[in-house]
């Protein structure tokens, strides 16, 4: 007689959902200034737009780490004030903003409120490290300044 594990469809659906957005580099950006919340993947820029992604992104709950920034500007220069820490358990993104809503307080708190225009948040569904250099691109592929992107030649 076989001792086979019986088949746990939610399971094999939710380490597939996993598998896709390791594959396609997926993360969430939202920025307040231009009220922007996209789909992008973090490593090329790229915007996603694959409903199977989203719905891997959406359906199920993941370990999330998140990239927290007050979004600065003082004339020509800009700048982020950033933390980046991962949440203890799996959450929903639908869940996410109410969960570093205090922490998104604590950072714009700590910068010069002449300066600062705004907040944004990176969220990837994987425990990865993002510097302060690419979030930065990744801050202004979505315009968080509120300046649009040029089109590159």
């Amino acid at each position: 007689m076989s001792r086979r594990k019986p088949n746990n469809m939610r399971a094999r659906m939710e380490r597939a959902a996993g598998g896709l957005l390791r594959q396609h580099h997926a993360c969430i950006v939202d920025a307040s200034v231009p009220e922007v919340q996209v789909m992008l993947n973090y490593n090329n820029l790229g915007q996603i737009i694959s409903r199977t992604v989203a719905n891997a992104l959406c359906d199920f709950a993941h370990h999330w780490t998140v990239y927290i920034s007050a979004i600065c500007q003082n004339g020509p220069e800009r700048w982020a004030k950033s933390v980046e820490y991962e949440l203890a358990g799996i959450h929903v993104i639908t869940k996410l903003p109410d969960l570093f809503e205090q922490p998104v307080q604590d950072v714009i708190a700590s910068c010069n409120p002449k300066h600062v225009i705004g907040h944004a948040w990176i969220a990837v569904p994987d425990s990865i490290t993002i510097d302060e250099q690419h979030a930065h691109r990744i801050y202004e592929r979505v315009s968080a300044w509120g300046i649009p992107q040029r089109a590159s030649a």
